[in-house]
């Protein structure tokens, strides 16, 4: 059939490739990609030049960084191939952990080839993650473990297994990035695949390897190989001319006052008309207020950016808790995220002035004359997983953080998703409103209008 477009079939850890080299607008860029799995595929190594991808080695099932993690993640009692992150956060903790270090070694080696090589002893691997354990009998044995169970308030040999394998993770994945510098000799790195959703190895790269600048897109997860599948059929398929890009994380359509009058009559909800949304966040915040802020259009992967944010005042010592227990309903232990004026970043984080964390993808170091100010934003360890703000990338969200900056000196909040735990982050004003009224959230700024309970 003549009308009926062509069909590419794009193998998965390219799509990942094609996401991060193409995103990133090097021109020449090593490339890593590292997940659970993708077709039999969890890691490969290559390099991208011009318009083009080279996979230069690549490794399969079961010797996966991904499912490593994963098991870790689910004899924590946490769920496999989707908590991983909240392991992560737990890893901040101050605790010696040599002890599970060396335990957890006993289930790995990292080969002179590059590659790794789990010792299938200690995993179980199954072909859906959810379905089945991914540990074995002997792991739990070696980690004393009698019952796997989910605790809230994690216990001290939990927390301690968190930050072993966190350490072992990285360790293993600076062992991959070596192998890979070696193979390239370049000094761009482009990191794509659920792995690199590990923001606190991401801000470590720089420090742990010779790459000097290190892209991670807006989307290193699957959702983000509809964009690298679409990039990688243009430019390396179709052999299209290569042109900067705008890798705008903000992709969705938008939503006018008109639409959002719409909702608010629709569930017979009081508002106010605003002049100046900027200064009505800002001023709420510095109050006190817990504020959902909805503006412009939603933003495409995992994290919210400042269109579909939580905002609040990150020097409150209470407000973490706050937010946690009484709109997010989640672990207590799990941090906030500071967004920040991008020029001023380097004043409060451990960031060189030339390095952006567009899309929250790195943890670093908050200040030490700045971690018991900004406590609502201050991990265990003294880290925060940090987000610049430029005029350029988000004109509005700048204009808050201004506003707030003049309330407090301080060109920073708390910025989290606008969702309760478990739901998706909030897309229509409808979604917005439900999400208003069925949490402890003070203040909704929508378009041009506030909304109080």
């Amino acid at each position: 059939n003549k009308n009926f477009p062509q069909i590419y079939h794009i193998n998965h850890h390219l799509a990942h490739a094609g996401n991060s080299f193409y995103l990133s607008n090097f021109n020449k860029a090593a490339i890593l990609t590292c997940d659970f799995r993708g077709e039999n595929q969890c890691t490969t190594w290559g390099l991208g030049t011009g318009n083009k991808i080279k996979i230069l080695k690549s490794q399969n099932l079961p010797n996966s960084l991904g499912m490593f993690y994963a098991t870790f993640t689910s004899i924590l009692g946490y769920k496999p191939d989707s908590d991983e992150w909240k392991v992560m956060a737990m890893s901040a903790y101050k605790v010696k952990c040599n002890n599970y270090i060396s335990k957890i070694k006993k289930t790995y080696k990292l080969k002179k080839s590059g590659e790794l090589e789990l010792n299938l002893k200690y995993f179980s691997y199954s072909d859906n993650a959810s379905s089945h354990n991914l540990y074995s009998k002997e792991l739990l044995k070696l980690l004393k473990i009698s019952n796997v169970s989910y605790k809230s308030n994690p216990d001290i040999e939990q927390i301690k297994i968190a930050k072993a394998l966190q350490y072992c993770a990285e360790e293993i994945a600076v062992h991959f990035l070596n192998h890979l510098y070696k193979i390239t000799n370049c000094k761009n790195l482009v990191l794509s695949g659920g792995f690199f959703m590990n923001s606190v190895f991401n801000g470590k790269i720089e420090k742990k390897t010779k790459f000097k600048k290190v892209f991670i897109s807006h989307s290193p997860t699957d959702t983000g190989n509809s964009i690298g599948s679409a990039l990688f059929l243009y430019y390396h398929i179709l052999n299209k001319k290569k042109f900067v890009l705008d890798n705008s994380p903000y992709l969705s359509g938008k939503f006018n006052n008109e639409e959002i009058l719409k909702a608010f009559k629709k569930k017979n909800i009081k508002y106010k008309k605003i002049k100046n949304f900027a200064k009505e966040v800002a001023k709420n915040c510095f109050e006190g207020n817990i504020v959902a802020f909805f503006r412009n259009r939603l933003e495409f992967g995992d994290r919210a950016l400042g269109c579909r944010s939580i905002l609040a005042d990150p020097r409150s010592e209470k407000m973490k808790s706050k937010i946690n227990q009484s709109i997010k309903y989640r672990e207590s232990y799990r941090p906030f995220a500071p967004a920040i004026i991008d020029d001023k970043k380097n004043i409060y984080f451990d960031i060189s002035k030339n390095d952006r964390i567009n899309y929250m993808e790195k943890v670093v170091k908050v200040k030490k004359k700045f971690q018991k100010k900004l406590q609502a934003i201050t991990h265990f360890d003294g880290s925060a997983r940090v987000q610049t703000v430029s005029k350029k990338n988000n004109f509005d969200f700048y204009q808050i953080l201004k506003e707030f900056e003049k309330y407090t000196s301080y060109p920073i909040l708390l910025n989290t998703s606008f969702n309760i735990n478990g739901e998706p982050i909030v897309y229509s004003p409808d979604d917005a409103l439900n999400t208003f009224y069925n949490s402890k959230l003070d203040i909704l700024v929508i378009g041009d209008y506030l909304v109080k309970k």
